[in-house]
């Protein structure tokens, strides 16, 4: 930065130097460029350091096209430039709308960051759902374009999570982010062959579950002494729980320190047979504590265990906390197994018959089934049970939780329910509301046990949650 500093200033001193030939009105016009840019370095080089600069864990996306260098030899530049820019509009698209910084673009490709601003959990699961879509975006780009249409083009992309230097960075004072985690991010993608979208050990560890995944050969890669384990990301599967998948694979550990709390919840199971009633256990504590691990252990103990229960699963994540009614979604899709590909009339297949099976004695199920559709946003509109209630956010909130709580205690009827929701502290407030509304109104002989894992934050945002509840717990987890 300074380099360049110093030969700002010499441009000024020069340009000065030629005011009496020039005159003041051509210097003055070339000059104020040239201040901006200096003054810019300046700022810059004040708040460089610590303050400017700051380690954190990122996650990196490196994607390109390899295909269109080869397609530059046979169309005309204008034409080549002015489609791989609207492609580029398309896919860069993609990366914003998952949460995504474009870092910068070199030649076919483009560089992206996530948690370089503002770290969320769910970044790596964004950055490659990004990578998915770019996929996508791409196919139906290519069959727009009139250059492109009979081509064939395909995306391939490199995505590491790890410990990068971001701010200011390089002579120019660009914000960036550079380090190992960059590094191999890059090498990589470099390494993918087209189509693929390969991930690194430290990507994989944090997305296990959400993903179809293919484990493929080590590789050697360049500024690496060892081999490195990469991993295919071959599709999103339709419905991610990470419950039972957080951790390392193949590693077993025994659960140490949390045998007090995993005996309550087994207690608590128990007495959702024996005593058929309603009961609330919130797990409480920081990340990394052992929440997920509980729910693991808890899982697993039921497996074996005589009594059959309906299952219902639900993980928030933080792209989900200002979109209302989204956590309950999850909840529902993973029960009546609702695909986030599934057309408009399968979903509605889906919601009638779960909502079928479970009240097949009310003779309105199916309305039930499309209100709690659309409450929870799917787009029923067309629905002949909708008509007056589309204008009516309030009723339709009204009826539309009413029609879970009814789900619920006929579902009960048949077998009893346990709800297995975790990270909460991320979940919609509409979607905490119903949650709440449910087991406020749910019958004293109800058989219904929910198991809640949030981070204490979550107090903060929703102070009221369990307040009130029948036969509420708080397992509060220490170091």
């Amino acid at each position: 930065m300074t380099t360049e500093i110093s030969r700002l200033e010499q441009a000024i001193a020069a340009l000065e130097a030629q005011r009496p030939t020039l005159g003041d009105s051509v210097v003055e016009t070339a000059l104020v460029p040239l201040r901006e840019k200096l003054a810019a370095l300046r700022a810059a080089r004040q708040g460089d350091g610590a303050e400017s600069q700051k380690r954190k864990i990122i996650t990196v996306l490196f994607a390109d096209l390899p295909d269109l260098a080869t397609l530059a030899e046979r169309y005309d530049p204008e034409d080549m430039r002015d489609a791989t820019n609207l492609l580029w509009d398309q896919l860069d698209s993609a990366i914003l709308a998952h949460g995504g910084r474009i870092d910068k673009h070199m030649g076919h490709g483009v560089m992206a960051l996530w948690g370089a601003e503002s770290i969320a959990e769910d970044d790596p699961e964004q950055a490659i759902r990004a990578a998915l879509s770019m996929k996508s975006i791409l196919k139906e780009a290519c069959q727009a374009s009139p250059i492109f249409v009979s081509e064939t083009i395909d995306l391939r992309a490199g995505i590491n999570t790890g410990p990068a230097i971001v701010g200011q960075v390089g002579t120019t004072g660009e914000f960036t982010a550079i380090g190992d985690a960059v590094n191999l991010a890059a090498r990589l993608n470099q390494s993918a062959q087209v189509g693929q979208i390969l991930i690194s050990t430290d990507t994989y560890r944090l997305v296990r579950g959400i993903f179809d995944i293919e484990k493929i050969a080590p590789m050697r890669l360049k500024g690496k002494s060892e081999a490195v384990q990469p991993y295919n990301i071959l599709s999103a599967r339709p419905r991610a729980f990470h419950l039972i998948t957080r951790g390392v694979e193949g590693v077993e550990t025994e659960l140490v320190g949390r045998q007090a709390e995993l005996e309550q919840m087994q207690q608590a199971y128990q007495r959702l047979f024996s005593q058929r009633l309603p009961q609330l256990i919130n797990i409480i504590g920081e990340m990394g504590l052992g929440k997920s691990r509980l729910f693991t252990e808890f899982l697993t103990w039921t497996d074996p265990q005589e009594n059959d229960y309906f299952l219902f699963q639900g993980r928030s994540a933080p792209s989900q906390i200002n979109a209302p009614y989204a956590f309950l979604r999850e909840i529902f899709a993973f029960r009546f197994q609702i695909q986030d590909s599934d057309s408009l009339a399968l979903v509605f297949q889906k919601m009638e018959a779960g909502f079928r099976s479970f009240i097949p004695d009310d003779p309105n199920w199916q309305e039930k089934a499309h209100v709690v559709g659309q409450l929870i946003g799917y787009d029923f509109r067309e629905s002949v049970h909708l008509r007056g209630l589309l204008s009516d956010p309030a009723q339709m909130r009204s009826l539309g939780f009413a029609s879970v709580l009814r789900m619920v205690q006929g579902a009960a009827q048949i077998y009893p329910l346990i709800f297995v929701l975790d990270d909460i502290q991320w979940a919609d407030n509409a979607s905490l509301d119903a949650i709440s509304y449910l087991f406020r109104n749910l019958p004293a002989g109800t058989p219904v046990l929910a198991i809640c894992a949030a981070r204490p934050e979550l107090f903060g945002r929703y102070p009221a949650w369990g307040d009130g509840l029948p036969n509420a717990v708080t397992l509060n987890l220490e170091p």
